[in-house]
């Protein structure tokens, strides 16, 4: 089995994106889940840990069924995956993964991936446990039995430069306009 999610989070700490779980079809099988229906009905009836209001699609995808969550957002309040806006407008998230599994395996945990990829409101002040991407995003990857227990903070009023603006495009685009004005120089002393 294999698990990911990509999640975007607001200012808010409210959540949107995708999770997406991917069951072997021999390990389905062995499950006593022998087709792409059955596969649906399993999830409908077991506990997936999906945001509520969850827009749900199945799909068979190389040797496994598939089940994709899009959301959009959703506060994001589990034991596993939370976020919050601190005192100081800050939003911390947080993600836990107890990381175990038993020798009555019957899904494929052992043998199965996790991965999240979170993008935050603005420049990241704090990580622990993430590796971080860029200046807003940061991600983890590992086995379903790994445990980890990472945090992220990041601040909405920060961007990236201290006024907001963007200044590498547009020391870009000065330098562009320099460089185009003195080929047009040369262009006519030539002429």
């Amino acid at each position: 089995m294999d698990v990911s999610a990509v999640i975007t989070v607001a200012p808010d700490a409210t959540a949107t994106g995708t999770y997406e779980v991917a069951l072997d079809r021999e390990i389905a099988g062995a499950a006593g889940i022998d087709s792409l229906d059955e596969f649906e009905s399993s999830v409908a009836e077991g506990d997936m840990g999906l945001p509520d209001g969850s827009s749900l699609t199945f799909r068979e995808e190389d040797s496994s069924y598939v089940m994709s969550a899009a959301f959009t957002g959703i506060p994001l309040q589990e034991d596993d995956l939370a976020a919050e806006v601190l005192e100081d407008g800050r939003v911390r998230m947080t993600f836990r993964n107890l990381g175990s599994a038993d020798e009555g395996d019957t899904m494929g945990l052992a043998d199965g991936s996790l991965s999240i990829t979170v993008t935050m409101p603005g420049r990241i002040d704090v990580v622990d446990g993430f590796e971080q991407l860029d200046e807003d995003t940061v991600t983890w990857s590992g086995s379903l039995t790994d445990s980890v227990n990472a945090l992220v903070i990041s601040d909405p009023a920060e961007t990236g430069s201290s006024d907001g603006v963007p200044v590498l495009p547009i020391v870009l685009g000065g330098v562009l306009v320099v460089a185009i004005a003195i080929g047009l120089m040369r262009q006519r002393r030539a002429v």
